[in-house]
């Protein structure tokens, strides 16, 4: 751990081969040989489960991926409950209060509610035959996905179905949302920025843009340009 503003490494702990690290209020959570980890601010190390799959840190809470359950723990180290899962979790995150899974062999699952893992399960549509390597929730009820493959996803949370796809060089490592925009690399260093600020859009303000940059209709198979239709409601003054 750094410190940015003096300039100096805090403190140093070996913890073995490290597949994944989270930045919590305090230090880090970190998956390393198969065991997740709390570490907080002086180097002090609080294992949480041996045998984990994925971590992921939000709220100032850390999910952590078992064998055949996911356990929610609090900034301390704390188990504050588990919920059963299939195996093979490797990578998760919670999205409008519920909790998405990634497994090893492609597929996605959204489950439960505020409360945690329920009976409303949905299962994502055109999922590649690849490990799901990191999970991010998107803009306006969306999902983000990266694979192990390079292919990086946007599916919908109301239906599973796919919204985009995108095709990187070696595994999606690091997402993340900035300005609008969906930020993805690879461990072997090939990147994307993708413009997701339509998904920000009022539903008028996205009618306009519409009509400005694709004004025609389809009329008899045949694309014609045509205005706008006479009184929709996005005409209004």
């Amino acid at each position: 751990l750094w410190n940015l503003d003096r300039d100096h490494r805090v403190f140093n702990v070996t913890l073995g081969q490290v597949k994944q690290v989270e930045a919590t209020a305090s230090g880090c959570l970190v998956l390393a040989q198969g065991e997740a980890k709390l570490v907080d601010a002086r180097g002090q190390v609080k294992s949480l489960i041996h045998n984990a799959g994925a971590v992921s840190w939000g709220g100032n809470q850390a999910l952590v991926a078992g064998d055949t359950q996911v356990n929610l723990y609090d900034g301390a180290g704390k188990l504050l409950r588990s919920w059963s899962s299939g195996p093979g979790v490797t990578a998760l995150t919670r999205v409008e209060g519920r909790l998405a899974l990634g497994f090893r062999d492609g597929n996605i699952e959204l489950l439960g509610d505020a409360r945690g893992p329920g009976n409303n399960k949905l299962t994502f549509e055109d999922v590649p035959a690849s490990k799901v390597v990191r999970l991010l929730a998107g803009p306006k009820g969306t999902l983000v996905a990266g694979f192990a493959n390079g292919q990086l996803g946007i599916w919908s949370l109301d239906n599973g179905a796919r919204l985009r796809r995108s095709r990187l060089h070696g595994a999606v490592r690091h997402i993340a949302l900035a300005g609008g925009k969906l930020l993805a690399a690879t461990e072997l260093g090939d990147h994307l920025s993708l413009d997701l600020s339509t998904f920000d859009l009022a539903y008028c303000d996205l009618m306009q843009r519409v009509w400005k940059e694709v004004p025609v209709m389809w009329e008899n198979g045949l694309p014609i340009k045509r205005a706008p239709l006479p009184g929709h409601q996005c005409l209004s003054p």
